[in-house]
């Protein structure tokens, strides 16, 4: 009986933590990974090219997934797993795009 509420092991709640992870869409964790670096919702919104509203939509979505409930529960898991981005499979920006954003981000 006790067995039963006794609380699972690093290696379980880590599982764990994965498999909600993987339940992300991808633009969920480019949010989630770029929130969890500490930007704001306007810079994630400028960096990925989507409004603040969408961001806060997709924030919502991974704090439910994630069952967090800030941005530091967020960092802190992010930390934990080395990235929310994952495995690399996630397509990158390129160097055009990124261009484009610092450009962007200086006029607003």
């Amino acid at each position: 009986m006790a067995l039963a509420n006794a609380r699972p092991h690093r290696r379980e709640r880590v599982q764990a933590e994965e498999r909600r992870i993987a339940d992300l869409t991808d633009a969920e964790r480019r949010v989630a990974d770029l929130v969890a670096q500490g930007l704001s919702n306007r810079q994630v919104a400028n960096r990925v090219f989507l409004s603040p509203h969408t961001v806060a939509l997709h924030l919502r979505h991974i704090f439910w997934k994630l069952g967090v409930t800030s941005r530091v529960q967020l960092a802190r898991m992010a930390a934990e797993q080395g990235s929310l981005i994952g495995d690399g499979n996630m397509p990158s920006l390129g160097s055009s795009t990124l261009i484009c954003a610092s450009w962007r981000d200086r006029r607003t």
